[in-house]
């Protein structure tokens, strides 16, 4: 059985042989849909961010797993592991403009499982220029034409009855904030630290300011944060934007974390937390999940991006939430603690009568 929800989770079964306390399985997108600006001749250009990464949760079980695309309409679409990138919209024949709605569907297998859904893709036309001439003046107009999205009121409680397995499960809105852990993320000033020879682009990014650096015969910590507050045997979710080449490495120290596992399937149980990743000349969404250790102590200090010897790369957009779900972050302004983010929609999954 396929259950669609429109706010950023899919619901799934629960398991087949309908034991109680464990858990089903979800898939969650990352952003739930992708949404793209037009340049002034009505048409997407840019497509550096139109990516989604496909993630299944099985209680606090995080999986990135391999993604398939199964069509592609009216965009065309490319895969990456768990990563769906868009790579182009098509044109609208009449108004020669790109089309206002796309979508992908795909398949995604992790754990023995296999999984299908749709990631859908809207198309903002923010810029196209209306120019009428007269015979003394010219007048330029800005039409800026308000997006048909979906319908996106999100349902605070949605029960399911399954006849063949007996199953009730039921959606519910997580009422919990969650906020950016990381004072000074977007502007990369105090408290956040720089390493040697790392380089500063101001609103280089969606107003983000970015850190730039090259490794050549020993690494480059490229940024870090110290004195951060984690409370034990609690998960937490670092992500960031990043491109380069080479390798770059995360770690939460010292003696801080019993396991993390990534975005690209790279898990370990050092108590550094340490997290590598490969680079890619890109932009892409990176996030690590670290779980802390029943004994931890003390302030630490978070590393999120470690050029490896031989690496160069670019990141902004560094987000630490508490939980085992990575977010996409958006500053609203200084104060860490008002940028909050909508919580993900939980799924819960239990015996129930017909």
């Amino acid at each position: 059985m396929t259950i669609k929800a429109k706010n950023r989770v899919v619901i799934r079964r629960a398991p087949t042989n309908g034991t109680n306390g464990k858990p089903g399985m979800a898939m969650v997108l990352n952003p739930a849909n992708i949404v793209l600006d037009t340049e002034t001749d009505g048409l997407v250009h840019n497509f550096s961010k139109a990516t989604c990464t496909v993630q299944l949760m099985q209680g606090t079980l995080l999986f990135a797993p391999t993604v398939s695309i199964l069509q592609q309409v009216r965009c065309s679409a490319q895969v990456s592991g768990s990563v769906i990138r868009i790579t182009g919209i098509s044109v609208d024949p009449i108004t020669q403009y790109s089309y206002g709605s796309a979508y992908v569907d795909f398949s995604a297998s992790a754990n023995g499982q296999t999984f299908k859904g749709r990631l859908s893709v809207q198309v903002n036309v923010l810029s196209v220029v209306a120019r009428i001439e007269t015979a003394n003046h010219e007048l330029e107009q800005n039409v800026t034409t308000l997006m048909q999205a979906e319908d996106l009121r999100q349902e605070t409680m949605t029960k399911l009855a399954v006849q063949q397995q007996r199953i009730v499960a039921q959606i519910t809105q997580n009422t919990q904030h969650r906020y950016n852990m990381l004072p000074s993320s977007k502007t990369l000033v105090s408290p956040c630290t720089l390493g040697s020879g790392v380089t500063l682009h101001h609103r280089m990014e969606a107003d983000f300011t970015v850190a730039s650096a090259t490794a050549s015969d020993d690494y480059v910590d490229v940024l870090e944060w110290q004195g951060v507050e984690f409370e034990p045997n609690t998960y937490y979710s670092l992500s960031f934007w990043a491109k380069g080449q080479g390798q770059a490495r995360a770690f939460l120290y010292p003696e801080a974390c019993a396991n993390s596992t990534n975005s690209q399937g790279f898990e370990s149980e050092n108590s550094d937390g340490h997290s590598q990743f490969q680079l890619a000349n890109e932009w892409q969404w990176y996030w690590v999940v670290f779980k802390t250790s029943t004994t931890i102590e003390g302030l630490k200090r978070l590393l999120p991006f470690r050029l490896m010897p031989g690496a160069n790369g670019m990141v902004f957009g560094v987000c630490l939430v508490q939980g085992a779900m990575p977010v996409h972050w958006l500053p609203y302004n200084y104060n860490p603690q008002r940028n909050w983010f909508t919580p993900t929609m939980a799924a819960d999954a239990s015996l129930g009568k017909l």
